[in-house]
């Protein structure tokens, strides 16, 4: 292990700071969307269009649904008309990379529409906060739109919404009946408060309701002596009254935190899909570079800080193909001839720079790095692309 460890650091030394042998390489995962240069002259006013698509972003249930509102209202109000032609023509079949680019832009495309309607959910449930006749309708919006927008993002992001407002919606205001009753209300209240006192926190009130939704505050408000012999008519006054006394500020309170979460990560989410879009011709000719890389290369590098010479044989698989077990580069661009590697290991940094040569079968260069070496790389073509 002592040995294995020495021969890394000298072959950092000789120029390449984490290969070894017959190591593998892919290229590393674009940075995300959101590092990248947008004006705010070019960017979209999201929240009006949401406010001005709410019905339309309203019935959204599907991927096929989000397409369509993509390509026929969205789209182009968002500047990406040459997205939309390229998914509704399709005019890349016969481009190098068509399959996987189309299907970014398809994919893109449908969680674009679905975080739009997520920051939609999020502002109706912030305006049902506050008028308990909205509650009944967020609940079925929610939940009609919940199952499709945790499919098409990947996460849960009305879950939580969904729980709260059914609780709200199976507990409606109710007309003040306490004083037709005082010493039973008061006795329920007494017992109810007693058993359980949080209503915020573990094993709180709001907990259960969030976690575990209506049928779980159903049998707690039912498990004290004072409702237990009652009529039931007037088992569901009292429940329904301590929810409105107790809960309801609680879960109300609630229902706008997770409407404000939901909607500054929808909003985040829906730049960053917007950006990849708008840039998704850049995507295309990174496929293309990284196609031109892809292949078994003989590497040979000359340090002319101590003036040795390492051969190594590497491996650039094809784009969008997993990264093997061995190091790779932490960045790969591959602009027009010039290709550019960035190696990151131990504390130390590498940069490569490269231009094609001999039809794409060499590959010439330099390189320089944080432990002070310096020197050539010449890279020579030995196999070609093989497929994933």
């Amino acid at each position: 292990m002592a040995a294995l460890r020495s021969s890394q650091v000298a072959l950092f030394s000789l120029g390449l700071g984490v290969a070894l042998a017959a190591a593998s390489f892919t290229s590393a995962a674009p940075p995300p969307a959101s590092t990248s240069l947008a004006t705010s002259a070019e960017v979209p006013d999201f929240e009006q269009i949401v406010l001005s698509h709410t019905d339309a972003l309203a019935g959204v249930n599907s991927d096929a649904e989000a397409q369509a509102l993509f390509v026929t209202q969205l789209g182009p109000i968002l500047g990406l008309k040459d997205v939309v032609g390229a998914l509704a023509t399709k005019r890349l079949a016969r481009k190098p990379f068509a399959e996987s680019v189309y299907q970014h832009l398809n994919d893109a495309s449908t969680r674009l529409v679905a975080e739009l309607v997520v920051w939609r959910a999020a502002l109706s449930a912030v305006q049902a906060a506050a008028d308990p006749l909205r509650w009944a309708t967020l609940e079925q919006e929610l939940s009609r739109q919940q199952t499709w927008i945790a499919r098409a993002t990947g996460r849960q992001a009305l879950a939580s919404l969904v729980t709260v407002a059914q609780v709200l919606t199976a507990f409606p205001p109710t007309h003040d009946h306490t004083g037709s009753v005082p010493e039973r209300f008061s006795d329920y209240v007494a017992q109810l408060d007693q058993r359980f006192p949080a209503l915020v926190g573990p094993s709180s009130w709001l907990s259960l309701a969030e976690q575990h939704g209506v049928a779980a505050i159903r049998e707690r408000l039912w498990e004290v002596p004072a409702i237990r012999d009652r009529e039931p008519a007037e088992q569901r006054m009292l429940a329904a009254q301590y929810v409105q006394i107790r809960l309801h500020p609680v879960l109300i309170t609630r229902l706008a935190a997770l409407a404000s979460q939901a909607q500054a990560e929808a909003g985040r989410l829906v730049f960053d899909h917007w950006l990849r879009l708008r840039l998704w011709k850049d995507t295309l000719r990174e496929q293309r570079g990284l196609a031109r890389l892809c292949g078994i290369w003989q590497w040979t590098i000359h340090n002319h800080q101590n003036h040795q010479e390492q051969k190594l044989s590497l491996v650039f698989p094809p784009p969008g193909s997993a990264a093997g077990n061995g190091p790779r580069p932490t960045e790969v661009v591959v602009l027009g001839d010039a290709v550019y590697l960035r190696w990151e290991s131990g504390g130390h940094l590498q940069e490569d720079s490269l231009l094609f040569s001999k039809e794409d079968q060499r590959l010439e260069g330099t390189f320089v790095n944080t432990a002070g070496g310096w020197g050539s790389i010449s890279g020579k073509r030995t196999s070609g692309c093989r497929a994933p």
